[in-house]
């Protein structure tokens, strides 16, 4: 889905919810959308104010929630107290975390995609999401 298509649709859902959609609220969303990566919430705070100085961590706090409730993004726990905001996609591909340095690395499952919900669909088994997360070491972390 486009970025543009996606805006317009975490907005309408933020709208829906009865939080304003304010200059800094669109920055926070934007930036979420455009990360290349999972960012945590000070990292998305701190990429939005790139774009609307001003941005504060409370309003970047109620924004995921919203999202979360509308299952557009989760939370990913790297580690105890570290966690990391993704937007849901439909994309196979698993999250892999390192349990030292925390680093969160995608691994591309289209491969074995076919197999993975041939394989769920014997157990009868209903997914909420499509998401794969392995936690363990880095390579660098070895």
């Amino acid at each position: 889905m486009k970025p543009e298509r996606q805006l317009d649709i975490f907005l309408a859902a933020l709208r829906g919810s009865d939080l304003r959609i304010t200059p800094s609220r669109r920055a926070i969303v934007q930036a979420l959308l455009c990360a290349a990566r999972p960012l945590s919430a000070e990292e998305l705070c701190h990429e939005a104010c790139r774009t609307h100085p001003g941005v504060g961590l409370a309003s970047v706090y109620r924004t995921l929630e919203a999202l979360q409730s509308f299952k557009y993004i989760r939370q990913v726990q790297l580690g105890r107290r570290v966690f990391v905001f993704a937007c849901m996609d439909e994309s196979q591909h698993a999250h892999l975390i390192c349990s030292v340095c925390h680093q969160l690395t995608e691994c591309d499952l289209s491969a074995i995609a076919g197999t993975f919900q041939q394989s769920i669909g014997r157990v009868g088994f209903q997914p909420a999401t499509n998401a794969i997360e392995i936690v363990g070491t880095c390579s660098a972390c070895q």
